[in-house]
């Protein structure tokens, strides 16, 4: 039989909604109010008769429903080649505004006050 571990709830006294996992496999157990409003179930399409409907808060799924399952980290040792035998060029993109030691730089300060430094060496 199969375990569950409990994800989280968003009622205060214990009652549901709540969402479990079913350990070792992929799968969600929801628990919450049983869906009886004749039109409600009249719209839902290819229902089993071993299937039954919950309402579950979408705050509870965006809260504690897994995204998506962890993918598992490759060793080092296993891409070593590819570092290398590599033939193209590799680059790293910076993604911050700016460093706090280029601020501090005499050509930050001449850049600020307006002069061209886009034809002076990279290190100046």
């Amino acid at each position: 039989m199969a375990r569950l571990r409990f994800l989280g709830t968003t009622s205060d006294d214990g009652d549901c909604p709540t969402l479990y996992e079913v350990e070792g496999t992929t799968d969600i157990l929801v628990q919450g109010d049983r869906v009886t409003d004749p039109e409600q179930l009249a719209q839902l399409r290819d229902v089993k008769d071993s299937e039954t409907f919950v309402v579950v808060p979408r705050d509870l799924l965006v809260r504690f429903a897994p995204r998506a399952t962890a993918t598992e980290t490759v060793p080092f040792s296993e891409i070593a080649s590819l570092f290398r035998e590599f033939r193209h060029t590799a680059f790293r993109l910076e993604t911050r505004r700016g460093y706090a030691s280029d601020r501090n730089s005499p050509k930050w300060e001449r850049w600020k006050s307006g002069a061209d430094i886009a034809t002076e060496p990279h290190n100046a």
